[in-house]
């Protein structure tokens, strides 16, 4: 769902917003809230159309404007379908639906998605279009209200990334200045070569970067990063690394090498917002394993 006058004011503070994605389970409460009020109240659709069974295997999307649901989304995999976008009314106007849309369009590139549809109602064909989707196939009713299938391609870079811990610490290096990020505290890894998998990529990088021979753990999670060069987007997973043999010595690309505690972590200028939370979620699972 998008409303017509969207966009006609000026964006939102950031500050003003709180984003949570997750589960359904996670996110019923705040979800339904802004669902039932936009589509079920405003829109008189059915509730049971509207929640029809089909969230619990969704990934979902809440945006809170001064701490109070505003709206939402979700993606299915399955079905690589973005959906229930839903703005409440006083909300409408700062740039929410276009953010909500854009950030679930990233959750599909995370889940390594090569493409991702939905079904836009008509009068919303031009907001999804200025976001990269194209209109397919003849118009059709769901839910009484017309709607077209839209469908966008989805390309990013392929990056790994490697977390590396010892004794609670984390393994930093200080990107040199000039290059891309230079002067921030990143993770050690680079992009894939053609015909590398992640974990061939990453011990070759960290061969390169760090002059060590490692042995590739799990995946911890992926992250996805903008590159500011270009607008495009780095996939990258990160993996556990918690056995290597040889000396640390770096390369040209860092000037600093550096074993951090998660205090140290978050006062660092990092290149990635997401390092401090990757660290202490394998804090975590460590505690998790011994206790």
């Amino acid at each position: 769902m998008k409303d017509p006058a969207a966009d006609r004011r000026a964006p939102v503070d950031p500050t003003r917003l709180a984003w949570s994605g997750g589960t359904w389970a996670e996110l019923r409460e705040p979800a339904s809230s802004v669902r039932r009020a936009v589509f079920v109240e405003e829109m008189k659709v059915p509730e049971a159309i509207d929640f029809d069974g089909t969230d619990d295997d969704s990934h979902h999307l809440v945006v809170r404007l001064d701490g109070r649901p505003a709206g939402t989304g979700r993606i299915r995999p399955i079905e690589a379908r973005i959906g229930r976008v839903a703005v409440l009314r006083e909300a409408r106007g700062l740039g929410l639906g276009r953010a909500i849309v854009q950030r679930l369009v990233y959750e599909a590139i995370r889940l390594g998605l090569r493409r991702v549809c939905l079904h836009a109602q008509e009068q919303a064909i031009g907001f999804y279009e200025a976001l990269g989707f194209v209109a397919e196939g003849p118009a059709f009713d769901e839910a009484e209200i017309p709607h077209r299938f839209m469908q966008r391609d989805l390309v990013w870079k392929n990056a790994v990334a490697a977390l590396i811990v010892r004794k609670g610490r984390l393994l930093l290096g200080r990107r040199t200045p000039g290059t891309l990020m230079g002067g921030l505290w990143d993770l050690f890894g680079g992009k894939l070569e053609p015909g590398e998998d992640d974990p061939t990529a990453l011990v070759r990088e960290l061969r390169e970067e760090l002059s060590i021979e490692a042995r590739i753990g799990e995946p911890l999670e992926v992250c996805l990063y903008d590159d500011p060069r270009d607008g495009s987007v780095f996939r990258s997973p990160v993996f556990v690394v918690n056995e290597w043999s040889g000396e640390i010595v770096l390369n040209p690309e860092h000037t600093e090498v550096g074993w951090f505690a998660p205090v140290e972590v978050a006062s660092l200028p990092l290149a990635h917002p997401d390092i401090p939370r990757l660290l202490a979620r394998r804090l975590g699972a460590e505690r998790d394993r011994r206790a």
